[in-house]
């Protein structure tokens, strides 16, 4: 699967390629409307919820999270 990020220190766009090779932007996971979702992220118990949700429990639920989300996450993952 070819995949397209783009991290924003506020906003995250995430595409792909079609099998024609036309680009599809993914939607926000809870707006599908969204053509960016939001650069928030919660890593816990090797679950990972991105966007949107992640947001959303960041404000309902004390948790270590980290916003906003930039390239230096990368490292933390990959790394």
């Amino acid at each position: 699967m070819n995949l397209g990020i783009d991290l924003g220190s506020s906003n995250t766009l995430v595409a792909t390629l079609t099998k024609d090779r036309t680009p599809i932007i993914i939607p926000d996971n809870l707006d599908k409307n969204a053509e960016t979702t939001p650069s928030a992220i919660i890593i816990d118990n090797n679950k990972v919820i991105v966007g949107s949700l992640a947001k959303i429990f960041i404000r309902h639920i004390q948790i270590k999270t980290f916003i906003p989300f930039s390239k230096d996450i990368l490292d933390l993952i990959f790394h």
